[in-house]
């Protein structure tokens, strides 16, 4: 699993998105969430552990097609 910031303000707030099959983080490449730092999940062909979170002290999750069944076992 690869994962990358693409919004990083040092907010204490983060959006963890979990990518379906096939999808890179350039669909997120113009978006912005203002107040939250926005990680992606994506590629999946081998699972690995997430960065520490441990700083923030609310994170929103979503997921889309694959990266739900991810989600669940990350």
């Amino acid at each position: 699993m690869n994962t990358t910031f693409v919004q990083q303000n040092q907010s204490d707030r983060l959006l963890l998105f979990f990518h379906g099959w096939g999808m890179d983080p350039g669909i997120f490449q113009h978006w912005e969430q203002p107040g939250f730092d926005v990680l992606v999940a994506w590629d999946y062909r081998q699972l690995t552990a997430l960065p520490p979170l441990s700083r923030y002290r609310e994170i929103r999750l979503l997921a889309w097609s694959l990266g739900v069944w991810v989600a669940a076992v990350t």
